[in-house]
Order: C-alpha cells, then sequence, then structure tokens
C-alpha cells in the first residue's frame, strides 16, 4: 500500500519542459526555436542543462507541495490517538494489535517523505522555492514523527493496566 502511494505520478509530477535562454536568462519553452525575450536562436546544446535543471526543480517542488498536503492529518491522527487512549484506559477495550493496526495507515507521510528525500532532496542547489520546500518537508517530518511518538507512548501506557 505505501508503495502504491510514492508511485512515480506522485513523487514526478509531470512538468513542461522549458529552459533557460543562453542570453538573457528567461524562461522559455523548449520547443522555441528563437527566444521570444531576446530574439536570438536557442541551440538545444546551450539550453538543454538548465532545462534538465528547471524540470527536476520543479518535479521536487511539486511534490513537495502534494506530500504536505496530508500534514492536516496531524490533527486526525492525533485526535483518533487520544480518543483511542481514553477510551482503552477506561473501559480496557482495545488490544495491543488494534492500537498498532490503527497507527500504521499514519505512516504513509513519513514514508513519502523518506521517499522525497531519497529522490529529490539531494540536490545542491540555490533555488529559494526548492530550499523553501526542503525545509518545510524537514519541519513536517519531524511534526509526524514527534505525533508518532507521542502515540507510541500511550499505547504504551494503555498496555501497562494491571492483569486482574
Amino acid at each position: 500500500m505505501l508503495e502504491k502511494l510514492a508511485d512515480k505520478n506522485f513523487l514526478d509530477p509531470e512538468i513542461a519542459w522549458a529552459g533557460n535562454c543562453h542570453t538573457c536568462q528567461q524562461l522559455i519553452s523548449l520547443a522555441a526555436e528563437n527566444c521570444p525575450y531576446c530574439g536570438i536562436k536557442i541551440e538545444m546544446d546551450d539550453i538543454f542543462v538548465s532545462s534538465v535543471n528547471h524540470v527536476l526543480l520543479t518535479q521536487a517542488i511539486s511534490s513537495a507541495n502534494a506530500i504536505r498536503t496530508y500534514d492536516g492529518g496531524v490533527y486526525i491522527f492525533l485526535a483518533v490517538s487520544v480518543m483511542r487512549f481514553l477510551i482503552d484506559v477506561m473501559s480496557y477495550t482495545f488490544p495491543l494489535w488494534f492500537a498498532i493496526a490503527t497507527s500504521i495507515v499514519w505512516l504513509a507521510p513519513l514514508f513519502l517523505i523518506g521517499k522525497w528525500y531519497q529522490r529529490h532532496g539531494k540536490w545542491d542547489s540555490d533555488d529559494a522555492e526548492y530550499l523553501f520546500v526542503q525545509k518545510e518537508l524537514e519541519r513536517s517530518f519531524l511534526l509526524w514523527l514527534v505525533l508518532h511518538l507521542f502515540n507510541g507512548i500511550l499505547i504504551w501506557i494503555s498496555q501497562q493496566r494491571p492483569i486482574t
């Protein structure tokens, strides 16, 4: 199931190919024969490297933004964890396997963030937007990790009841 979440379309969305003109540095379509800004004839050898960089960074940013949409689920996971804990402590109803089973699905954001860093997080770029989403994903990872640790503590506490 987690592998399905990390499929190619989610981590590598389709991006229109474009690159910077080697003369005026404006972003132009790879299909253009002449730069619409400065009029110079575009040579594919000159624009190819910048085009590849543009596509890779845009894919990384788009993918990171899609992954960050899971951050709203933190509140749902927190509510489910606390409610499960309170019900379990008050009435001793949930076995350990149930607590773990209801927590596993919430590992998906951590898995996706890890896959993003594996695929896109190692690049040395000074692109401000790329650096921003990289920091935001780091924050998101820590948020989910802390919440999983909190959930683990709640599960551990709920399992420490005396045997009657």
